[in-house]
């Protein structure tokens, strides 16, 4: 099959699929109460104002803004004002990357206790806020042990203001079945389509999945 022939077949499943909410997952997995639920983010380092330091990164000295710097040593790295990414152990980084050596999307992915969760796995968690999204595991965190989900928000002012509002405890945790880790080439689900406003939300699907596993309607 041609690439033509491809895009149209995924066009027709696209669309069929467009009413569906959650088309990519099925229900029915195992589900806990008692979660902590937390955001984490990216700083960006335009949003800090802060005197400008020296710092030594891959071999090649740097200025950064002071305030910037520590805000990376708490949430991992931060987009620098040099157009890459740097990380708490002052290296440079195309992207965000997680634990599980995949690319983190705002609102798609968690770091989770390793113990608990293998690479990948879906989870969807019950608060007003996140009922709406699917998530993946695919990162770590010192501070994330036992019960605790850290939920990636993104980027910025707007991504800390947001991993504030969704903290909470007590929250039901459930897997989920069908989902795959994120993999370096994303296939954009419905929302790309119909959500405009809500780009940064991606699901990792399967082609074969996606045109095949329609969530029955209750």
């Amino acid at each position: 099959m041609g690439m033509k022939g491809f895009l149209l077949i995924l066009g027709l499943c696209l669309l069929a699929m467009a009413e569906e909410e959650h088309f990519t997952i099925e229900d029915g997995g195992d589900c806990t109460d008692g979660w902590r639920i937390t955001g984490y983010y990216v700083p960006l380092e335009k949003d800090f104002s802060g005197k400008k330091v020296d710092l030594v990164v891959g071999g090649t000295k740097y200025q950064f803004k002071e305030d910037f710097i520590k805000a990376v040593k708490m949430q991992g790295s931060g987009f620098s004002d040099y157009g890459w990414v740097l990380s708490c152990c002052w290296q440079k980084r195309s992207g965000i990357i997680g634990a599980c050596g995949r690319e983190l999307n705002k609102l798609a992915a968690v770091a989770r206790d390793a113990s608990l969760f293998k690479c990948g796995q879906c989870l969807k968690i019950q608060t007003s806020q996140l009922s709406p999204y699917t998530f993946s595991a695919l990162d770590t965190g010192g501070a994330i042990k036992g019960k605790h989900l850290d939920v990636f928000c993104g980027a910025g002012n707007e991504a800390k203001q947001l991993a504030q509002r969704i903290t909470t405890d007590g929250a039901k945790v459930c897997t989920c079945q069908g989902f795959f880790p994120q993999p370096s080439f994303y296939i954009h689900s419905y929302l790309s389509l119909i959500h405009i406003s809500e780009p940064t939300r991606r699901y990792a699907i399967s082609y074969a999945v996606f045109c095949l596993k329609k969530k029955k309607k209750s």
